[in-house]
């Protein structure tokens, strides 16, 4: 009996390296995308805790103001820099799910041809048995 061999493999596995490339790229921008988030949870929680503190004389509610503005700017930029690296994220996403539907086009394929591989090795099998059974007989 013959073995199977799909003509495409080497194609299949190199599709394969690229969906799992793909997929480290959206794996690396998401966490990306999570460590911007936190940083920027962490500028909030240090501004709520600066206006906690009493302001007792002018000096010191014009130092909590000017502290305020500070992490008021630096969220800003956070925000802005969480944006872009969200539309990274996005492309990084839609580039993996696109190597996937690449990869199990190839799988799809690779089925499909092993199915008739497996149907042609049944014929050639039954033909087989029955020029067997034909010679038997004659015998």
């Amino acid at each position: 009996m013959a073995k199977f061999a799909f003509r495409l493999q080497k194609v299949l596995e190199y599709r394969e390296y690229e969906e799992e490339w793909a997929k480290q790229t959206y794996l690396d921008a998401k966490a990306t995308r999570i460590k911007v988030e936190a940083e920027i949870l962490s500028i909030q929680h240090m501004r709520e805790d600066v206006l906690r503190q009493p302001a007792l004389s002018l000096n010191e509610y014009r130092a909590i103001e000017e502290t305020v503005l500070r992490f008021d700017d630096m969220e800003t930029e956070a925000e802005l820099q969480k944006q872009a690296v969200m539309v990274d994220e996005q492309r990084a996403e839609t580039a993996w799910q696109s190597k996937h539907q690449e990869v199990e086009i190839l799988k799809t394929l690779r089925e499909e041809e092993l199915e008739e591989f497996n149907k042609e090795e049944a014929k050639k099998e039954q033909a087989e048995l029955d020029e067997w059974a034909v010679l038997r007989r004659a015998a």
